[in-house]
């Protein structure tokens, strides 16, 4: 039938190259004068459970997805930007260059399972954390390891070439990545996060999220 290729399609993964992370014109003024997207902490405990405790990790949220094989072109986030919003600032940037190891020195990216809820769409979400970070034990403490960096919706490939493969979001399941950067190597000059000359800028529409008003993040990218 033609609800059961809907799904069967759903549940494909399609190669995603870029991740999307959803901003406010406030905060990505505050982003060009960091020069860079500074990670900070989950801060709605309906959504991402542990990762708002002080213990958690700090890092940056991204949608994973593709849309139609291309780019995500409308977003939910940051879901406490008013509702009147038409456009918000979409910072797009390239998975190689976000996920490439070769500055972990000698670790390797590892996903837990953040949760999986269905609304309107399906939200499916992650954490990714480098395998020596400190973070990371706490990390499998409290989620649980994704086997392989691969599961019945996403899957990550490391080496040559970094290879991120998700369902496209035209089958309403999205996937989010809370994305953990890694300690720069000199941690007193070089602040923690994400060089801004990475991303590319581009507005996307902004909808009016389904999520009840109490439980909505706050999207907040700076402490």
């Amino acid at each position: 039938s033609s609800s059961f290729l809907f799904e069967h399609r759903a549940q494909f993964k399609m190669l995603v190259e870029e991740w999307l992370h959803a901003t406010s014109d406030m905060n990505l003024t505050q982003i060009r004068a960091d020069g860079c997207v500074k990670p900070s902490r989950s801060n709605s405990r309906y959504w991402d459970g542990h990762l708002v405790e002080q213990q958690a990790p700090t890092g940056i949220w991204f949608t994973a997805s593709s849309y139609n094989g291309g780019r995500i072109t409308k977003t939910v986030y940051p879901e406490r930007a008013s509702d009147d919003t038409d456009e918000v600032p979409g910072l797009f940037i390239k998975v190689q260059d976000l996920l490439d190891d070769t500055g972990l020195g000698g670790g390797q990216w590892l996903l837990f399972k953040v949760s999986d809820y269905q609304r309107e769409y399906r939200q499916v979400k992650y954490a990714i954390i480098a395998s020596n970070d400190l973070c990371c034990h706490w990390m499998a403490q409290h989620f649980t390891e994704v086997p392989g960096n691969k599961d019945e919706y996403v899957q990550l490939l490391t080496g040559d070439d970094t290879i991120w493969m998700a369902p496209d979001a035209n089958g309403r399941i999205l996937v989010s990545v809370f994305f953990v950067p890694p300690i720069p190597e000199n941690p007193d000059t070089t602040p923690r996060g994400i060089p801004f000359n990475l991303f590319e800028v581009e507005n996307i529409t902004k909808e009016v999220s389904p999520t009840p008003e109490k439980y909505r993040s706050a999207g907040i990218l700076t402490p």
